[in-house]
């Protein structure tokens, strides 16, 4: 057996399964002995539960043996295939599809290369490490060049650093709608150099004239 597809059972489900979904996918397989289609998944779930390298678990569930788990998680026809992420069931087939597709659930499922160079640069960010961070998206970029989450990731270090140019660049490839933080970043972005804005100098234009809207504007976005 690999080490990373293993038989589970009601008595251990909760440590191989829902805690182990903590930190990586886990796949279950429930199936039965008399099960012809159950035959022909299996080889296919544990050659890529292999070939991933670790990347997911492969739990295979008897649910003649187990029919209380079964019961639990609906299973009304096997093969039935559930993942787990966090303790919970994210997204689930049945029947035995052929590999291509059993390989597309996977991969829904587990990172991408490029959302593990992005998982590096949040990291390295965080350390304060700005130009690493920035190195690993130009990394996930080439790999993944319309992967919106790490253009604003980029866009957001670039607002940190003041590149405002850079960042308006990387951000007008965004649609609005296709990330909450595309609209966020595009507002910060109307704020930028409002720093550098004499607070004293436009209060006193606005004591000076009430309706004087534009100094009322910067002083607003400075505030």
């Amino acid at each position: 057996m690999s080490e990373h597809a293993l038989d589970v059972n009601l008595a251990d489900f909760q440590q191989h399964v829902l805690e182990e979904s903590k930190h990586r996918p886990v796949v279950v397989d429930f199936w039965a002995p008399w099960c012809g289609p159950c035959k022909s998944l299996k080889p296919i779930l544990e050659k890529l539960a292999a070939e991933y390298g670790g990347k997911f678990l492969l739990a295979k569930i008897n649910s003649d043996d187990n029919q209380e788990l079964a019961a639990r998680y609906a299973v009304r026809g096997i093969p039935s295939v559930k993942a787990f992420i966090d303790g919970e069931p994210v997204d689930e087939f049945s029947g035995a599809l052929p590999e291509g597709e059993v390989r597309a659930f996977l991969d829904r499922l587990v990172p991408s290369p490029a959302d593990e160079l992005r998982a590096q640069a949040a990291e390295l960010r965080l350390a304060g490490d700005a130009s690493a961070a920035l190195q690993r998206l130009a990394d996930a970029s080439r790999l993944a060049p319309a992967h919106v989450g790490v253009r604003l990731d980029a866009a957001e270090i670039m607002l940190d650093l003041g590149e405002a140019d850079e960042a308006r660049r990387l951000l007008a490839s965004v649609p609005d709608d296709a990330d909450p933080r595309a609209q966020q970043l595009k507002a910060r972005l109307q704020f930028v150099g409002t720093a550098d804005a004499d607070e004293a100098a436009l209060s006193a234009r606005v004591a000076a004239d009430e309706n004087d809207l534009e100094a009322r504007l910067k002083l607003a976005n400075l505030h």
